[in-house]
């Protein structure tokens, strides 16, 4: 009976969903988020994977089901909807709270990262309720904090449960895949047909960057709330399927993985995201240089092999204006606004910072520096280096950076490589993350979507280090439950 109690919980969830929106959807803008809360305070005591699924799939279809909401009442600039995947990670903090020892114990350095990304959030939350309201606070405060909570939790349960590792992967990288395959499915089909919920949403955000409520004229966003933010997962999903291809075993995670690749290039394409096509790229270029010779030749071939079949897709009309016009704005030099725009955003803030090095405190992203679709401005969410500098200043960015530094130096340089750090799969996090921050001066990657994935496949990367032992007393089972 016990074992059935994720499922029917889980069946609940979506059952009460599917009625609220049927029934009362103005009701599901608050009552989603309180479901998956406590969807997800149930399903963690009682089966960590089900809860990690419940998670990545609240971050891939929330934004869908507050656009299905809108599309039965009506447009709301700002929807508590969207809070679902956030409450539901931030689940996972009751880990930090009964294990705060693990963040000051010498011999676990993958713990280093969490304190200092803790501290430096909780510097500019602090230094955020001096200037703003405690409403924007809290608001900026939950995209930071929630994929830190969740990758603590990782972190912290395969460390004290080592036999839990191969378990938590496999359970990443299958639901990454499937995620892939079928948001991009339903991205294709958008950028084609453009569902009426996806078409009263653009209207009612006027976010001309996101290309024109028509037909064959926006870029994809897919079930996400932007084509940026679709991108991410699907330069994450990629290199998991690249990765995933490399290995010979014919397993039902490789045909998975066979069938999100094409597909899943074909929509990144179609999310027209500059910025992210270079993440894929140096993610691709990362695997290549630093993978076994042979599984090196493989991956070198399922890349070659992927790009032509999403090649020749990219051949129908309509699609190949698209993607050959934006790949043509790659040699447009200084006539590109979208660079432009970065690089004197990145000025500006940069000649501000001697007179504000404390910063602006949590919060002031979203409230002194939002933009709309007119603007042709550096975002809030454009930058890495600048949302650090705005939310944390520069004491909180010093101790946050600093210390995902140091965790980065142990992930792709560890001073005793556990055997367990040569399996594919583990190859596939540090691509991930490699190809997050080689373009984190394009894109915001530390908080919210991307942060979720950041600080997913961080922890996973890190605990390979921590755990020595795994190597001997349980090699065979983590092969067993590989991908």
């Amino acid at each position: 009976m016990m074992r059935r109690i994720p499922i029917v919980t889980i069946a609940l969830f979506l059952g009460l969903s599917v009625a609220m929106l049927f029934a009362a959807p103005n009701a599901l803008r608050i009552g989603f988020p309180a479901l998956a809360t406590v969807t997800a305070a149930v399903l963690f005591p009682r089966s960590r994977t089900r809860y990690i699924q419940l998670c990545f799939w609240l971050w891939f279809l929330s934004p869908l089901v507050r656009r299905l909401v809108d599309y039965r009442t009506e447009f709301v600039a700002t929807s508590p909807l969207l809070l679902a995947p956030f409450l539901a990670a931030s689940v996972s903090g009751v880990v930090l709270v009964t294990h705060l020892r693990t963040l000051s114990r010498r011999e676990n350095t993958g713990a280093l990262p969490f304190a200092g990304a803790l501290a430096g959030i909780a510097f500019g939350t602090i230094y955020g309720l001096i200037r703003y309201a405690p409403i924007d606070v809290a608001r900026g405060l939950i995209n930071w904090i929630a994929p830190v909570l969740f990758g603590f939790f990782l972190y912290q349960e395969c460390l004290r449960n080592p036999a839990r590792y191969a378990e938590f992967r496999t359970t990443i990288l299958r639901t990454l895949l499937w995620g892939t395959l079928l948001m991009s499915l339903y991205g294709i089909a958008q950028f084609f047909l453009l569902l009426p919920w996806d078409e009263a949403w653009m209207l009612g955000l006027k976010d001309y960057a996101f290309g024109q409520p028509r037909p064959l004229e926006l870029r994809v966003f897919s079930t996400m709330n932007a084509p940026a933010t679709f991108a991410s997962y699907l330069m994450a999903g990629l290199l998991a399927a690249f990765t995933v291809l490399t290995q010979t075993a014919a397993t039902g995670s490789r045909t998975l993985a066979a069938l999100a690749a094409p597909v899943g290039l074909l929509a990144l394409a179609l999310t027209t995201s500059r910025s992210l096509w270079v993440g894929l790229v140096c993610g691709v270029l990362y695997l290549a240089f630093t993978l076994p010779p042979r599984a090196r030749v493989r991956v070198v071939a399922t890349v070659l092999a992927t790009l032509l079949l999403a090649g020749l897709a990219t051949q129908a009309p309509g699609i190949h204006e698209v993607v050959v016009t934006r790949l043509k704005s790659f040699a447009s030099g200084g006539s590109d606004i979208s660079a432009n725009a970065r690089i004197d955003g990145h000025i500006d803030a940069l000649a501000k910072l001697p007179a504000e090095p404390l910063g602006e405190g949590m919060g002031s992203t979203d409230v002194d520096h939002a933009t709309d679709g007119s603007d042709d401005r550096l975002g809030p969410h454009d930058s890495t280096l600048l949302e650090f500098l705005f939310a944390l200043g520069g004491p909180g960015t010093l101790v946050y950076a600093l210390a995902v530094g140091l965790g980065l130096l142990h992930v792709f340089f560890p001073r005793r490589p556990s055997p367990i750090a040569l399996e594919p799969q583990v190859y596939a996090m540090r691509a991930i993350l490699f190809a997050f921050f080689a373009q984190c001066l394009l894109t915001s990657i530390m908080i919210g979507v991307p942060g979720f994935l950041v600080w997913t496949c961080l922890a996973m990367a890190l605990v390979v280090n921590d755990l020595e032992p795994i190597a001997t007393f349980n090699r065979d089972a983590i092969r067993a439950a590989s991908v």
